[in-house]
């Protein structure tokens, strides 16, 4: 056991030492907390026939047909599935930045962001708590069901943008 926090205590101190002589103390110490609390957990939404991968430190609050939700004390993970075969990209551009602006201030540019089987696009705001959150809205290219995702994160720094991104990259068809 002494070993092991000893272990523990010299990565956690070398990345330490690594990030403050790059500038990015902050990042690589999230990071590696990260690493230490199991890294990502892939998930299976059955029942949209998806998976994808959220951090370990998740815990599902919903999981129903339409909606699956997952959170932990910095970050928050929601993705809503609704039927629209009609739904183009710029549709669905329109419908991201319409949904952002009801629920979101300081909003950014909408983004077209395509994700394997995906096609789609994000935007980037503020909720009315302060919370830096990314809405995304995804069409699968193979037809019907459309996808919106909502990541919500404690701070603005690279690593929680990161992070938003990462858990959205890995939404794959099984």
């Amino acid at each position: 056991m002494k070993k092991l926090f000893l272990t523990w205590l010299c990565t956690f101190l070398a990345f330490g030492i690594y990030a403050q002589q790059n500038g990015s103390v902050d990042y690589e110490l999230k990071k590696l907390k990260q690493e230490l609390e199991g890294g990502y957990k892939e998930w299976v939404w059955k029942s949209q026939k998806l998976k994808f991968s959220i951090p370990a430190t998740m815990k599902v609050t919903q999981n129903t047909a339409n909606e699956f939700h997952a959170k932990d004390e910095h970050n928050e993970f929601t993705i809503f599935a609704w039927q629209d075969r009609k739904v183009t990209a710029q549709d669905m551009k329109n419908a991201v930045y319409k949904l952002a602006d009801e629920y979101l201030d300081n909003l950014g540019v909408v983004e077209e962001h395509d994700i394997d089987d995906f096609e789609g696009s994000y935007v980037v705001g503020t909720d009315k708590y302060g919370h830096s959150t990314v809405f995304f809205g995804l069409i699968d290219k193979r037809g019907g069901t459309n996808f919106f995702v909502e990541v919500i994160f404690d701070s603005e720094d690279e690593f929680s943008i990161e992070n938003a991104f990462k858990m959205v990259d890995s939404i794959d068809r099984l």
